[in-house]
Order: C-alpha cells, then sequence, then structure tokens
C-alpha cells in the first residue's frame, strides 16, 4: 500500500516572486528613501543656515604678540570738549528819550514853517546859554518893546540889544542820526544885520550841506521890508549818529540899524532819502532849496498832495488837467547875495505831458538867462524823476545888495495830465567880488 503523503506534501505549492525582481524593488524603494532623506536635509540647512554658520564656525584664535622691546603705539587721547561760547541775542535798539522841547500842535506854530518841518523842535532863549545874561540891562524883552511901539502884540517873547554877546542853544537830549534843517526866527522890528551860526554835533562842529550858515536879516524899513515875523533856514545837516546838537552865534557891538534880537530855533527831521537828493544837486558856493510847501499856487484846480520817496521831503504837489493859466511862485525867504545863479527844479514821476514855462525875478525884476532865453519852456513828463536844471542866470552887479529871488511857473489853460510842483534849488556858482555886510 502507497503511503499517505502529509497534507504539506499534499497541496500545491503557492507560486513565489523571482528573486531577481524583488531586489530591484528593494533598490528603488532604498533610493527613494534616500533622496527624500537628502531633500529634507537640504532643506533644514537651508532654513537654520545662520545658526549651523555661527554654530560650526569656531572662533578666531588670537594670534599671540610676543613681547618686544618695541614700544607701543602711544594712544591717541580723546578730544578734548571746548565749551562754544552762547551767542549773545542783539538787543532791540532803545528809542532815545523825547525831548521837552518837542512842538506837537504844528498848526499852531506861528510864523508858519517855511515849507516842508518833520518832528519839529523849538528852542528858546529862554533855555539857551546868554552872555550877558537875560537879566542884564543891556538886554530890551520884547514887552518892552511893545510899549514903545505903542502897544504891539508879540506871540513869543523875545530880547535884543546893542550890546556883544553871545548865545548857545543846546538840546536837552542826543537826537538820532538823520538829517535835520535848522531854521532861526527873524523878528519883524527888532532883527538887523547878519549873523553866522555854529552847530555842533557833541564837540564836532558840523558844515550845513545848503546855505552858508550865514543869515542875512531883514528889516521893517528898506526896499525889502519884512511884514512879520519870518523863518531863516541856517542849512541842511547830516547827524551821522545820535548825539545833542546845539546852535551858537555870537556878534560884535550893534548900531540902531543892526540890532540883534534872540528868539526861537527851529529843527526839522528831514528824510532819509535827502542824502541821494543832495548828491544828485549840482555843486555851488551855496545851495539854497525851497520845498512846495512854500511855494504859493494860484490855480482853480485842486492841488493834489502825493507824498513818494523821490521828492524834497518826501511829498510833492499835483495840479490835475489845470483848466486855466495858472500860476506857482517859489519866493526865497532869505535875501541872497549877488552873482550867478543856476536853478534847478525837481521833477518827480508824473502821468501826462505837461508842458510849462518857468522865469526868475531878482526884487520884482525879470532876468534873462546866460543862454539868452527868457521865460524857460519845459516839457515835464521829458525830464521826470531827477532834477532838472534852467541854466545860469545872472543878478547884475547894479541891484542893490542883498536881493530877492523868485522862481515863476506858468502853467497853459487846457494842460492835460498832471503838473508837478516841487523843490527849487537857487544855486550860487560864482560872486563877481566877496560882499561884506551892506
Amino acid at each position: 500500500m502507497a503511503p499517505l503523503k502529509s497534507k504539506k506534501e499534499q497541496e500545491p505549492a503557492a507560486p513565489s516572486q523571482p528573486a531577481a525582481e524583488r531586489d530591484v524593488v528593494e533598490v528603488i524603494l532604498r533610493w527613494i528613501a534616500i533622496v527624500v532623506g537628502v531633500c529634507c536635509l537640504l532643506l533644514i540647512i537651508w532654513l537654520y543656515r545662520p545658526w549651523i554658520g555661527d554654530w560650526v564656525t569656531p572662533d578666531p584664535t588670537a594670534t599671540p604678540v610676543l613681547p618686544t622691546s618695541t614700544p607701543m603705539d602711544t594712544p591717541t587721547p580723546a578730544p578734548t570738549w571746548t565749551p562754544v561760547p552762547s551767542i549773545t541775542p542783539t538787543p532791540s535798539p532803545i528809542p532815545l528819550p523825547t525831548s521837552i522841547y518837542k512842538f506837537s500842535e504844528m498848526e499852531t506854530l506861528e510864523p508858519a514853517p517855511p515849507g516842508y518841518v518833520n518832528e519839529p523842535i523849538i528852542l528858546n532863549e529862554n533855555n539857551a546859554i546868554v552872555s550877558p545874561e537875560l537879566s542884564n540891562p543891556l538886554w530890551i524883552p520884547s514887552s518892552q518893546i511893545a510899549v514903545q511901539l505903542g502897544g504891539a502884540d508879540f506871540t513869543e517873547p523875545y530880547h535884543a540889544t546893542f550890546s556883544e554877546g553871545s548865545i548857545t542853544w543846546p538840546m536837552d537830549v542826543a537826537l538820532p542820526a538823520g538829517y535835520y534843517e535848522l531854521f532861526v526866527l527873524d523878528t519883524h522890528y527888532s532883527s538887523g544885520g547878519s549873523l553866522v551860526y555854529q552847530v555842533k554835533n557833541g564837540e564836532n562842529v558840523m558844515t550845513s550841506l545848503t546855505g552858508t550858515q550865514k543869515v542875512t536879516f531883514r528889516s521893517s524899513q528898506g526896499n525889502t521890508a519884512q511884514s512879520g515875523d519870518q523863518w531863516h533856514s541856517i542849512g541842511v545837516f547830516q547827524l551821522p549818529e545820535a548825539n545833542l546838537l546845539s546852535v551858537s552865534t555870537q556878534w560884535p557891538a550893534r548900531n540902531e540899524y543892526t540890532i540883534v534880537a534872540i528868539d526861537r530855533i527851529l529843527i526839522s527831521h528831514l528824510p532819509d532819502n535827502t542824502g541821494s537828493l543832495l548828491e544828485t544837486l549840482p555843486q555851488g558856493i551855496a545851495r539854497n532849496i525851497l520845498d512846495d510847501k512854500a511855494a504859493k499856487i494860484k490855480t482853480d484846480t485842486f492841488p493834489v498832495d502825493v507824498t513818494e520817496n523821490r521828492s524834497w521831503g518826501s511829498q510833492s504837489t499835483i495840479l490835475i488837467n489845470p483848466g486855466y493859466d495858472d500860476k506857482v511862485t517859489w519866493q526865497y525867504q532869505d535875501l541872497l547875495p549877488l552873482g550867478t545863479y543856476e536853478v534847478v527844479v525837481f521833477i518827480p514821476k508824473l502821468n501826462g505831458n505837461a508842458e510849462v514855462t518857468y522865469q526868475l525875478y531878482a526884487n520884482d525884476q525879470p532876468l534873462t538867462s546866460a543862454q539868452g532865453e527868457g521865460p524857460i519852456s519845459v516839457m515835464q513828463s521829458e525830464y521826470q524823476d531827477g532834477w532838472y536844471s534852467l541854466g545860469d542866470w545872472e543878478i547884475p552887479p547894479y541891484f542893490t545888495y542883498p536881493v530877492e529871488l523868485r522862481l515863476e511857473m506858468g502853467i497853459k489853460q487846457g494842460t492835460l495830465g498832471e503838473v508837478a510842483v516841487d523843490a527849487v534849488a537857487f544855486i550860487l556858482k560864482s560872486m563877481p567880488e566877496i560882499l561884506g555886510e551892506q
């Protein structure tokens, strides 16, 4: 009987995977695992590369310096702190004290000022240094003169004398730097002859930029008699810095025709442009300026005051479209010596094309210019914004010394546009001889 087979032997064997194929799969799986691991490692290294770099990089070992005999470099000392001076702020200018002689009520000033006057200061003889003193019988007060004249009324007291003497009008406070015109009062009844005035800036003697600082006083008698009190210009002066001003004069003994009367001094502060206007004015022995405020304007056209920088006193007068034969007269308030005068007018900026004529008179007699012309015709628009010369005019020797000069400007009827009225300058160019008192 055939032997029985075991169950294991009786079942057919399961088919097995070939060994070669199994090896290939294992290799592929192994490479896939390796690639994934490498990628993960690279990703970790990329993410933590700064930290890994600091961790794996060893600290540099300092090279030991062997001691030698060579001295070490001296270390550079730290810079020393230098204190910076603190900047002191520029103090604001302290305003100068106001003079007790400042005259605030300009409209009440008598007599009326001869032209442009600004911030007037009045110095009276009662506040002056006088020799002999006013209490001396050599002085005659105006109250006594009024009785002698039958009760004349004087608005301001004054003193007169035949004796020699002197007077100084001092300022009480410093005046600011700038240009000033000074005037002295000529009394109606008691002034005669002439006086030369000295103006000081502190202890420094100043020279006038206009006039001669010599005033020839009028009289109530004679061909050039005055009709009332009158201001005379001593001149324009430049004060370079704030300081005290003083005005003084002295005289020898006088007679009844040259009696000395002392009264008031008037100080006017001129605009800053005065210097530039004087620089462009022709030169001469004496330059005598009269402003439009002292001119007499005969017109049916209402005069217009214009404030501007380029004019004397920074203001002028304009006549717009004059409808009739208008006339403007500048009568110089001082008596002037014989000689040849250049007459110059300032024409500010204006609108229009006005033609005017100018004629100079000496003691009411018309003069002829050196160019042989009578009235000078001027188209103002062609010469505006500056001084315009009307030429030279000679006062013949047959005139009585001294003389009155006046300039007349004629305006034709129907003139269109603006006619300018401003300053006039009588510039003494030459004299036939040195004239003394007459």
